[in-house]
């Protein structure tokens, strides 16, 4: 994104028919603050086309995506509207779409021409076209899968089908750890899988400070596991103390580099500390609500990292919280509305606050 200069912006996306007679839900991103480097990096945003399709008679070319820009005022309203583009689906063809866009007026307003000054905006689209057999078709590929995850020698695991597609398809790590969750959650081995995995990445660790930190199909496995069974306990724990946060919205601002003039570094301190406990008591106090499947795993994932690392004392906890605090609660803390805890974005004050706390519970 180009030519946005001291502003916070943020985009609202969404696929629309032709003169916005049908639309998807929207996609809202972060808002970026304070950058000189203006790129959503890392962030995928995708619409599932079937039912819109429908409504439009099956043509992809009578879709377009459009994406709003705003800046972000640090208030619980819209922010100010910066220029938006609109980029039609129909060249757009089981293949990446990758171009700059002028930003324009409001598209309401079909007189006005795109605007150089506005800015500009780089979009890279991808469009896939899924085509699902009856089950029966894929009986020999779930056998495969099956097979991969009953032999507990980790060195046969590494090199069985299961482990030898995530390496041929590294690129497509996260997608592939979700549809290998999904079928074994359905078949009732989500747990078989995920320890058969966690093996593989044990025997390769040496050193059991590193142990789970990198992104592998064990670590994304674990990952998807959580969001899909976890989020009802993430409600349950973080939210009340997150709603107090939100409505308070008192400054916890402690770096002096980044102190206001009105603000008092000691009460400042005293809110961070209170939000710091709020959050971290119903952490620790919430271990019998934690989905059963999630805490049986983490028990005998611990089991593993102690067989691995005997003489390391701390392990046993090292092996868990990495998951349950790095790429569970963290995560929630820091984004609550990615993880439907909030349904707005938080002002300037509570965003850092939220970043400060995130930042103590990894």
């Amino acid at each position: 994104m180009s030519n946005l200069q001291r502003v916070q912006p943020y985009a609202v996306l969404e696929i629309v028919g032709p003169n916005n007679s049908t639309r998807s839900r929207a996609q809202v991103t972060k808002v970026l603050r304070n950058s000189s480097n203006m790129q959503w990096k890392n962030q995928v945003y995708e619409f599932r086309l079937c039912d819109i399709l429908k409504r439009c008679e099956n043509d992809l070319s009578n879709l377009s995506l459009k994406v709003d820009f705003y800046h972000h005022n640090g208030m619980f309203r819209d922010g100010s509207f910066l220029g938006e583009v609109v980029a039609s689906l129909a060249n757009v063809t089981n293949t990446w779409s990758d171009r700059w866009f002028f930003l324009c007026p409001k598209l309401s307003d079909i007189t006005l021409q795109p605007n150089h000054d506005l800015g500009s905006l780089r979009l890279k689209i991808e469009y896939k076209e899924d085509h699902i057999l009856p089950s029966a078709h894929y009986k020999p590929l779930l056998d495969l899968l099956v097979d991969s995850i009953s032999n507990t020698d980790p060195e046969a695991v590494e090199s069985s089908v299961l482990v030898l597609t995530s390496t041929l398809f590294n690129e497509q790590l996260i997608n592939i750890a979700q549809a290998l969750v999904r079928i074994f959650l359905h078949l009732n081995k989500v747990e078989e899988l995920l320890l058969s995995l966690t093996s593989v990445d044990m025997v390769k660790t040496s050193n059991p400070n590193t142990l789970f930190r990198a992104n592998s199909l064990a670590t994304k496995g674990v990952d998807e596991l959580m969001k899909m069974i976890g989020r009802p306990y993430l409600r349950r724990v973080l939210k009340p103390s997150l709603d107090k946060i939100h409505k308070e919205n008192a400054s916890c601002e402690i770096d002096p580099a980044r102190l206001r003039s009105n603000d008092i570094l000691a009460c400042n301190l005293d809110n961070l500390k209170r939000n710091i406990d709020s959050v971290y008591s119903a952490i620790i106090n919430s271990g019998n609500d934690c989905p059963f499947t999630m805490s049986n795993l983490f028990s005998k994932l611990q089991k593993q990292a102690i067989n691995r690392f005997p003489d390391t004392s701390d392990i046993r906890y090292t092996a868990v919280s990495g998951f349950i605090f790095l790429r569970l609660f963290a995560p929630a803390i820091l984004n609550p509305k990615l993880f439907q805890l909030q349904s707005r974005r938080p002002s300037h004050d509570t965003s850092r606050t939220l970043t400060l706390v995130s930042k103590v519970i990894q």
